[in-house]
């Protein structure tokens, strides 16, 4: 089975922004039957959120939006 990406997001206050989305802070990688990651077990830290992704689009710095819950590069502008 092929190796599964994640992005630990840090996630916006929604208390001050009202936004359900937030920052990539880190990708990773998992065995298919690994419930934490094969570095060594983590938690995910008070905050973030784990979503699934693919490696190839998504890099720590991207953004995680709140309407469409995709990963955007951040230093690409839509201008």
């Amino acid at each position: 089975m092929a190796q599964r990406f994640y992005a630990i997001v840090k996630l916006d206050d929604y208390n001050t922004t009202h936004s359900t989305g937030g920052v990539v802070v880190h990708v990773r990688y998992d065995e298919p039957d690994c419930q934490y990651g094969v570095d060594t077990p983590y938690a995910i830290p008070e905050g973030c959120k784990r979503i699934e992704c693919d490696n190839e689009n998504c890099k720590p710095g991207w953004i995680y939006t709140d309407k469409t819950h995709q990963f955007v590069d951040s230093n690409v502008s839509s201008n």
